[in-house]
């Protein structure tokens, strides 16, 4: 349950902001609890899982930013897929989260419970088109330079090696 904990919360952003469209990707035992808690939303749509890899593009393609509302997550994959595919991301500071982001430029990690700023964050997202650009842009350099198998690999078997020395 931590882990939705911060979807849960997020439902009163997305009621706040009811002129925004906000689309919910993936599944698991918490789904129907999660839908329960946005049920009454008009604004908010549950796509359910997507196929991996081509889902995902498809999915990230037709979005104007990445909201990662998580209760708990070590290492989100998904906030580096989102980067990979040039999109803003808005996320919650939890875990390793602000680990895979470059504060301010690349995204914006935010405690779950400042709904205000939550909100101004996404709309200076929406609204300013240049602005999401640069930080999608930044984003994909950032998760290339520093998460590809290009840079991870020698440093993996530069640890591997002092290991066996």
């Amino acid at each position: 349950m931590p882990k939705v904990r911060g979807l849960l919360w997020f439902c009163e952003v997305a009621r706040i902001m009811s002129d925004v469209n906000f689309y919910i990707a993936g599944g698991g035992p918490y789904t129907a609890l999660v839908k329960r808690s946005y049920a009454k939303l008009e604004n908010v749509h549950f796509i359910g899982r997507v196929s991996y890899p081509e889902g995902v593009r498809r999915f990230h393609a037709s979005c104007d930013l990445y909201v990662l509302a998580s209760g708990l997550d070590c290492s989100p994959m998904t906030l580096l897929e989102a980067s990979l595919c040039g999109k803003p991301v808005v996320a919650s500071r939890v875990g390793g989260v602000p680990e895979l982001v470059r504060e301010g430029v690349t995204a914006w990690t935010i405690p779950n419970t400042k709904t205000d700023e939550w909100i101004h964050k996404i709309r200076l997202l929406i609204e300013d088109e240049n602005l999401a650009k640069s930080m999608g842009d930044n984003g994909r350099r950032f998760v290339t330079e520093r998460f590809s198998w290009k840079t991870l690999s020698p440093k993996m078997f530069g640890i591997l090696v002092k290991t066996v020395e």
